[in-house]
C-alpha cells in the first residue's frame, strides 16, 4: 500500500501527534495571539485535540489543581513518616498533574481559538 491510499502516511497531519514540532509550536504561538494555523490540515487535527479535552468525562472536569495538590500532600505524608516510597511517588504524582494542567491549559486555549 503505498502514501496516496493510506492516510496516515501521507504528508498531511490527520491527528494531533502527526503534527510536526515546529507547526505544534506554531500553533500554541499563532492561539496565544489570537490566531488560527494557517494549513487547514493543521487546523483540522489542532480542533479535533482541543476538543478532546472537553469529553464528558469526570477526570476532564477535574480541576487541574487537583494532582498537583494530592501528590504535595503525598510528599508532606512521605516526609512526616520517613516512607521514601510515598516522597517519590509523591513527586511523581505532581509532575504528571502538572503537564495535566498544562495539557489542559492550552486545549483550552485551542478550544477558544478554533470554536470560532
Amino acid at each position: 500500500m503505498d502514501a496516496e491510499e493510506d492516510p496516515g502516511t501521507s504528508g498531511t497531519p490527520t491527528i494531533w501527534s502527526q503534527v510536526p514540532a515546529a507547526d505544534r509550536h506554531e500553533v500554541l504561538r499563532l492561539a496565544r495571539l489570537g490566531e488560527r494555523h494557517p494549513s487547514p490540515e493543521v487546523a483540522n487535527a489542532v480542533e479535533a485535540w482541543a476538543h478532546r479535552e472537553a469529553l464528558d468525562k469526570w477526570w476532564n472536569r477535574a480541576p487541574g489543581w487537583l494532582l498537583p495538590l494530592l501528590g504535595a500532600i503525598f510528599v508532606a505524608t512521605g516526609v512526616a513518616s520517613d516512607l521514601i516510597v510515598l516522597v517519590l511517588g509523591g513527586a511523581l504524582v505532581i509532575m504528571f498533574g502538572l503537564l495535566g494542567w498544562n495539557t489542559k491549559r492550552c486545549g483550552a486555549l485551542l478550544r477558544r481559538i478554533y470554536s470560532r
